[in-house]
């Protein structure tokens, strides 16, 4: 998944937004999240791959609009 590590990097200093997934915090699923390192970008990389690879459905996206669609289409 080489072009999703460089999705994430394209994105440091930026907001991301992701779908809800239970148990995991509303405030970032409402306000988004600002990658602000490469650190960091890497290691939220890391959860939504290790989340897909158990089985739950977690992205991440550059907006609310696409991932308010992505959310009508689960």
């Amino acid at each position: 998944m080489k072009n999703r590590t460089k999705w994430f990097n394209d994105r440091i200093k930026k907001r991301i937004y992701r779908n809800q997934l239970e148990g995991l915090d509303l405030k970032v699923y409402r306000q988004g999240v600002i990658i602000t390192d490469l650190q960091h970008a890497n290691f939220v990389y890391l959860c939504e791959s290790k989340a897909n690879t158990a089985g739950y459905i977690l992205r991440y996206f550059s907006t609310i609009e696409e991932r308010d669609l992505f959310e009508k289409l689960l």
